[in-house]
Order: C-alpha cells, then sequence, then structure tokens
C-alpha cells in the first residue's frame, strides 16, 4: 500500500479496498502486475490525503474483525 505524490492510492488487501470505497473513495482502477497472475491491487482516487486515517480506522473497527472471521471460516472449510 503506497500513497502516491499525484493523490492516488494503491492498495493490495481486498478488505481495505472494499472499506476505502465503503468511506467514499473514488475507485480508479483495478490492475495485476502480471498478466494472469492471482495478484492484485486497486488505485484510489485520494486528493484530500484521507487514506491513511482510513487505514487506521479500518484496523481498529468492526470491518476487520469480520474479515478476519471470514478468513478464519475460509481456512477451516478448506481443511474439511
Amino acid at each position: 500500500m503506497a500513497s502516491e505524490a499525484t493523490g492516488k492510492v494503491r492498495v493490495d488487501k481486498l478488505s481495505l479496498a472494499a472499506y476505502l470505497k465503503m468511506k467514499g473513495l473514488k475507485l480508479d482502477s483495478v490492475k495485476r502486475p502480471v498478466s494472469g497472475s492471482a495478484q492484485f491491487y486497486f488505485i484510489f482516487h485520494d486528493p484530500d490525503g484521507q487514506f491513511e486515517t482510513l487505514e487506521v480506522e479500518f484496523f481498529n473497527s468492526e470491518s476487520r474483525k469480520f474479515d478476519d472471521e471470514v478468513r478464519a471460516l475460509k481456512d477451516m472449510i478448506r481443511t474439511k
């Protein structure tokens, strides 16, 4: 996750990207660094420099706890 001087932010975590979108940051694009790769990242327009504040807010939020529980359930399913 890198904040850029252009007023854009690159995010590689789906749950954080969803939170930023929910909080009103505009999604500019979704990129795959390598064609066919499972990796991806989201580019958000952040002209007011809200990213760092929203990132901390996310990590202290119920949304993060929800995301952790979803991941734990997915792990449980994969082991069955």
